[in-house]
C-alpha cells in the first residue's frame, strides 16, 4: 500500500444496505408477511381528477376504478408495521395495470423496504391503523397526526381467510403495481 492512499476495508457483500458498517434496517429476500390483515375497497373515481396524479405516459380507462388498500402486518421480516396505498387503473400500452398514486407507511422500514427493495415505491410516513369495534372493521389515515383523510368501513361477521374466500367462488384480484421511475 502506498502512503498517499488506503484501501477501504468494508466487505462488499455487507454493503445491502446503507450505512455498510451497521446492522442492515430490513432482511434481505425474500420477504414474509405471515397473518397480513388487508382492508381493500373497489370504487370508481372521476377519470379527470385520476389524471391528475398519473404520469402522462399512462392513460387512464372511463370508467376509472382505483383502489384504498390498508395493510397490517402484526409480523413480517421487515418487522410489524402497516401500509396504505391509493392504485388508480391505467392502461399502459393498452395492458391494464395499476399505478401508485399514494402510498403510506408507519414505519422507517417500511419505507426504506419500498425504496430500496422494490425500486422506488413513493412512500411517506403517515399515522395508520386498521382497527375493529364490535363487527365494524375500519382503517384510519391520518397526515398529519390528527388530520384523517381515508375511512373505509365495513362490517363484517368473520374475517375471512384466503382459502376460504377460494372455496366460496369470490373473485380475488392479483395486480401489478406499476411506478413510473423518470429517466432523467
Amino acid at each position: 500500500m502506498s502512503r498517499d492512499r488506503v484501501k477501504g476495508r468494508l466487505p462488499i457483500k455487507s454493503l445491502w444496505s446503507m450505512p455498510g458498517n451497521t446492522p442492515p434496517l430490513f432482511a434481505k429476500l425474500p420477504q414474509y408477511f405471515p397473518d397480513a390483515e388487508v382492508l381493500q375497497v373497489f370504487f370508481e373515481t372521476d377519470p379527470e381528477g385520476a389524471a391528475e396524479v398519473v404520469p402522462e405516459d399512462l392513460e387512464v380507462p372511463v370508467p376509472t376504478e382505483a383502489v384504498i388498500t390498508f395493510f397490517k402486518f402484526p409480523f413480517s421480516t421487515l418487522g410489524p408495521y402497516n401500509e396504505f396505498a391509493v392504485d388508480i387503473k391505467v392502461l399502459l400500452d393498452g395492458q391494464e395495470k395499476y399505478y401508485t398514486a399514494y402510498n403510506y407507511v408507519n414505519s422507517d422500514v417500511g419505507l426504506a423496504a419500498g425504496r430500496e427493495i422494490w425500486g422506488g415505491v413513493p412512500k411517506k410516513f403517515a399515522v395508520l391503523d386498521i382497527r375493529r369495534s364490535f363487527d365494524l372493521v375500519y382503517g384510519f389515515l391520518e397526515r398529519p397526526e390528527g388530520l384523517s383523510w381515508s375511512l373505509p368501513l365495513l362490517g363484517l361477521r368473520s374475517p375471512l381467510r384466503l382459502s376460504r374466500c377460494q372455496s366460496l367462488g369470490l373473485p380475488l384480484r392479483l395486480f401489478h403495481r406499476l411506478v413510473m421511475v423518470p429517466s432523467h
